[in-house]
Formats: C-alpha cells, sequence, structure tokens
C-alpha cells in the first residue's frame, strides 16, 4: 500500500548512506476517467549523491488495481554529483474497474518513489 510505506519509522542509516535521490517520494498521476484507456506521464529527477559513480536498475513492482505502470529506463548511470531523468507513466485500461492503483518505482536498493493512479 502506497499509503503506508515504511509505516512511519525512518531508516536514517540509510537515508545518511543514501547514493540516489528521486526528486519526488511519491507520484501522483491524478483521478483518470474510468475505461477511458488514457496514458498519462510524469518525470521525476534522479540524483547521485555519493562521492563516485553509481548504476542501478531501474524498475516498477508490485502494482495493484486496473493500468499499468512502466518507467522509461531500464537503469540509470551516474557519475558523481550527476542527475538525470526518468519518466514514469500509468497506462488505464478500456473498460477497467474504478479505484485506486499503485506500484513502487525502484532504483535498485538505493532509492525509491510511490506511483498511485485513481480510476474515476
Amino acid at each position: 500500500d502506497v499509503q503506508r510505506v515504511g509505516s512511519g519509522l525512518a531508516d536514517l542509516d540509510a537515508a545518511v548512506g543514501a547514493s540516489l535521490v528521486i526528486s519526488s517520494p511519491s507520484v501522483s498521476f491524478g483521478p483518470i476517467p474510468n475505461g477511458s484507456g488514457q496514458t498519462r506521464s510524469a518525470t521525476v529527477t534522479v540524483t547521485n549523491v555519493s562521492g563516485s559513480a553509481v548504476t542501478a536498475p531501474v524498475s516498477v513492482e508490485d502494482s495493484t488495481g486496473s493500468g499499468t505502470f512502466s518507467a522509461s529506463a531500464t537503469s540509470v548511470s551516474l557519475a558523481a554529483g550527476a542527475s538525470t531523468t526518468v519518466t514514469v507513466s500509468f497506462t488505464a485500461p478500456k473498460q477497467a474497474a474504478g479505484g485506486g492503483t499503485q506500484a513502487i518505482l525502484h532504483l535498485g536498493d538505493a532509492a525509491h518513489a510511490a506511483l498511485y493512479a485513481y480510476l474515476s
């Protein structure tokens, strides 16, 4: 459940030792007309905050509800201090049931962001 990711507990050791950060901890695609077949996209910035180059796989996992989330990249490779963008998309199926749909954008074990869309 993207509303409960982390259950309010902060892993300070992981935060202090982070190598990658995502510009937003969550991405909402807002309400999408039920059965519209629409695709919506959002861009997040990924920044390497470590002192060395980092490569991480990009994946979207744990999708629930109707619709499909996807990412424009399968991996990111960043020099120390560098940034790049990743486009995340949500496609609502035609004739889908209404309700919330959620997933998690993962950058390996380095960072993650919650993804959410509501089919209205």
